[in-house]
């Protein structure tokens, strides 16, 4: 959890506060490149990339400013349904299409009509975009525009407002309903962290070790007998 919860908390930190911006504009600019390198492998972009580059191709509009107007668009739909833009819903709407442009531009990826290179530059751009994801989450200033209206959509936040006499209790169950999917999708993944880890430390044991780990011990031999009693039972009674 991000030790922020609130703007004016982030305020109140300007040090802290520079250095989670400073670390979303290099997410961006990452995210930025990673679209640019599957759009010039010319293997396949992903869907929202197509989307921009087909408007692009059919309009004066650059890809990067196809990019911001779509994003403004859907912005102001997951606005009106409940989800409030934060500074990285806004700033991840501006400066993806400004990078893309800058790229693009400046003509700082060329296109690839290798094979090989085109396969590097589609695997390197995937890589790079978790990358890209995994610092944006880190800082966390909200989710792009693209994520919040689809969080817009699974939350169902514009039905509720059609009810104005009940919708207060059904987010109030809805929200209840939902701790409790937290709570047993923590547990769930606790216990799939446990066999993990399992698995993982048993893979990277020795051999010699899994070996006797799995080798069974031997049956206990049953003592010999000699005229029907047991040797063991013959030494005592001799003792």
């Amino acid at each position: 959890m991000h030790p922020y919860t609130s703007f004016r908390e982030r305020i109140e930190n300007p040090g802290r506060f520079a250095a989670d911006f400073a670390l979303l504009m290099v997410a961006l600019a990452l995210f930025a490149l990673a679209m640019v390198l599957s759009l010039q492998s010319d293997l396949g972009a992903n869907s929202w990339t197509v989307f921009h580059h087909g408007i692009s191709l059919q309009t004066p509009l650059t890809l990067g400013t196809a990019g911001i107007v779509v994003g403004l668009l859907i912005l102001g739909a997951s606005w009106a349904m409940g989800i409030k833009p934060g500074i990285g819903t806004v700033a991840n709407m501006f400066f993806i299409g400004i990078w893309t442009d800058v790229y693009l531009g400046f003509d700082l990826i060329p296109k690839a009509n290798w094979l090989p290179v085109q396969i590097v530059m589609l695997c390197g751009s995937a890589i790079l975009l978790g990358f890209a994801t995994a610092l944006y989450i880190k800082t966390a200033f909200g989710a792009g525009p693209r994520d919040a209206f689809m969080l817009a959509l699974t939350r169902h936040e514009y039905p509720d407002r059609a009810h104005p006499l009940g919708h207060r209790s059904h987010r109030r169950h809805h929200r209840h309903s939902s701790r409790r999917v937290v709570r047993h999708r923590d547990a769930d993944l606790r216990d799939h962290d446990r066999a993990v880890g399992g698995l993982l430390l048993r893979t990277l044991r020795h051999p010699h070790q899994r070996g006797r780990q799995q080798q069974a011990p031997p049956p206990a031999r049953p003592p010999a007998r000699r005229g029907g009693i047991a040797r063991s039972t013959q030494t005592a009674l001799y003792r």
